[in-house]
């Protein structure tokens, strides 16, 4: 968080796991993904000098989350990627 008003963050997701389709419900039944996510925060009024609004602190995030690898297939995991806006 740079100066209470801006923050970056990054994690890397990989989780794996044995096949099996009636649990999983994917067609090799295999849980198996990797991504990575990407969020940025803001935080307008953070060092704001109006103190009768202390209740009030909206942040503004975008996550964006990118999967190399989805539901253990080679496919295109690219059409599972994911922008929040928050």
């Amino acid at each position: 968080m740079y100066d209470n008003t801006v923050g970056l963050t990054a994690g890397l997701t990989h989780i794996w796991g044995a096949p099996d389709a009636a649990f999983y419900g994917t067609p090799t039944g295999s849980p198996n993904s990797t991504a990575i996510t990407l969020q940025a925060d803001w935080l307008p009024l953070a060092n704001s000098p109006f103190s009768f609004y202390t209740w009030f602190d909206p942040r503004f995030s975008t996550q964006y989350i990118h999967y190399f690898q989805f539901d253990g297939n080679g496919g295109s995991p690219n059409d599972n990627d994911t922008l929040f806006l928050l």
